[in-house]
């Protein structure tokens, strides 16, 4: 690594074990100066008269103040221009920060001294940044300055006001370990609300905190972060990582959707608080899982549920504490859509929450099972199994199939019947426009020119008789039977008058 000489502000780099250094902390402005811009500063007054070179040499100088002959900032000690040094630096970013004698926090948004809960320092930038996160935890010393450079305190005298604006419980935040029993999803929600410029660095401002090393590929946008769970996959058993909520209930009115077993983005660790697995009651079931090219193959207790019966709760190896006055601690399921017909290959149901169980050993015993949560980066719709067509060789197909390529049960849904009955409405006003297509074609064929020009001009009679049959049915079409289904009788013929017409 490359460190700053305090006093003259040149570099030198460290091939191994660099001498004691102090680190820099900081949010990036406009006019920060990179590893090419610091090598060629001298006889250029320009750079020097930028903010970020004034940042970096008040950082030298503080640092040699209190005795330390080297330090680090991100800005000027990297080149960038390397992809190589880049990755290599990014991957060692967090070892970095945890090896510094002590970690410098320059707030250039806070001018005042004091830190409270209602101060500029609860309400500066520097708590909402993704790389921010490592540099606050991984150091064992950090010390908080204001703009000017005025000394404001450390973590440790202010560990609860930071545990609260940072969402860092008081343990971890002095002393946290990458490999200490800290829940993966725990770690991850600790990113849930910080944001970063690329969508890459969502991922890999992690990759410290959950252990992993991993290749950089600026442009893959939010895969980054479903690699990033693959390679925790590679190293870890813990269950937390599936237990992430969707981030929006909307896909709920739709029959289901479903999507990966991994999340998309860490802020959908933060609806749940998920804390350590337990040290006893669900534990006993744990195995080795892995990412097959049938997705995530897992041994999960599998729950079912109470509404659908193809949908399951397989229940984690990990537990969630509610905010309760007793603090009962619950074991968690997360939702399951069986998608074949051997009953093991699933997927995780979008449009439903995480669950609470209370279940002891015995009430699981025999829902065991192994199984293959299927992984897939977009959320695919699920049409129940019951709406049947018939091709053209009289062969039983599903719209499931048509849509996801798989084939699923029947789903016992109560969204499922709104879209039965716009199913049967729209079948219903098909069949009204042919019947007054049908009129129009009889009465050119069979009735004088004269006549038949006339109607065809005067089509609103038609269509008005049309809509008042519509209505008057409306009521009738939620007590039909589901349609396209088997012995459905009166929809039969129906049904095959649109499979010659247009299947």
């Amino acid at each position: 690594m490359r460190l700053l000489d305090t006093s003259t502000l040149a570099l030198h780099y460290f091939a191994a074990d660099p001498p004691p250094y102090a680190i820099l902390s900081h949010t990036w402005g406009d006019e920060e100066v990179g590893f090419q811009e610091w090598q060629a500063r001298e006889g250029h007054p320009s750079i020097k008269a930028k903010e970020g070179f004034q940042k970096v040499r008040s950082f030298c100088r503080k640092a040699c103040m209190v005795g330390y002959k080297w330090g680090w900032a991100d800005t000027c000690c990297i080149d960038k221009s390397s992809s190589a040094e880049l990755s290599e630096s990014i991957n060692s970013m967090f070892r970095w920060y945890r090896a510094s004698s002590v970690c410098f926090v320059h707030l250039s948004d806070v001018s005042e001294k004091r830190i409270a809960l209602g101060s500029e320092f609860a309400n500066t930038r520097w708590f909402t940044r993704g790389w921010t996160l490592q540099e606050l935890i991984a150091p064992e010393d950090v010390v908080f300055y204001n703009r000017d450079w005025i000394h404001m305190g450390t973590k440790r005298d202010h560990c609860k006001i930071i545990s609260q604006l940072a969402g860092i419980d008081h343990e971890n935040l002095v002393d946290f370990e990458p490999d200490n029993s800290v829940s993966m999803a725990c770690r991850i929600s600790w990113a849930s609300k910080r944001q970063t410029t690329r969508p890459e660095d969502t991922a890999y401002c992690l990759m410290g905190i959950v252990g992993v090393n991993m290749p950089l590929l600026y442009g893959e946008g939010h895969n980054a972060f479903q690699r990033l769970q693959e390679e925790i996959i590679k190293v870890s058993d813990d269950h937390s990582l599936f237990a992430w909520s969707p981030l929006t209930q909307f896909s709920r009115y739709l029959p289901h959707s479903y999507r990966g077993v991994l999340a998309e983005y860490p802020r959908q660790f933060s609806s749940d608080v998920i804390h350590g697995r337990p040290t006893g009651g669900f534990h006993y079931w744990r195995t080795s899982y892995m990412m097959t090219n049938k997705g995530l193959q897992i041994k999960l207790p599998l729950v079912p549920s109470e509404t659908s019966s193809t949908i399951y709760y397989g229940i984690l190896d990990c537990i969630v504490r509610k905010r309760s006055i007793d603090h009962t601690s619950y074991g968690v399921g997360v939702p399951l859509v069986c998608i074949s017909d051997d009953g093991t290959q699933f997927a995780r149901v979008e449009n439903r929450s995480l669950k609470t169980f209370d279940f002891s050993r015995r009430q699981t015993e025999g829902l065991i099972r192994q199984i293959y949560v299927r992984q897939h980066d977009k959320s695919i719709i699920v049409i129940p199994e019951n709406w049947l067509y018939r091709s053209r060789d009289d062969e039983v197909a599903s719209f499931s199939r048509i849509v996801s390529g798989q084939s699923i049960g029947e789903v016992d849904d109560p969204h499922c019947e709104t879209i039965r009955t716009i199913t049967v409405e729209i079948i219903v006003l098909c069949c009204l426009y042919i019947f007054h297509s049908a009129i129009l074609n009889l009465m050119d064929r069979f009735a004088h020119t004269e006549v038949a020009s006339t109607h065809r001009c005067m089509p609103t009679t038609t269509i008005l008789i049309s809509i008042l049959v519509y209505v008057y049915l409306r009521p009738h079409f939620r007590r039909l039977p589901r349609p396209f289904g088997e012995g459905r009788g009166s929809l039969g013929p129906i049904r095959r008058f649109v499979d010659r017409r247009w299947l």
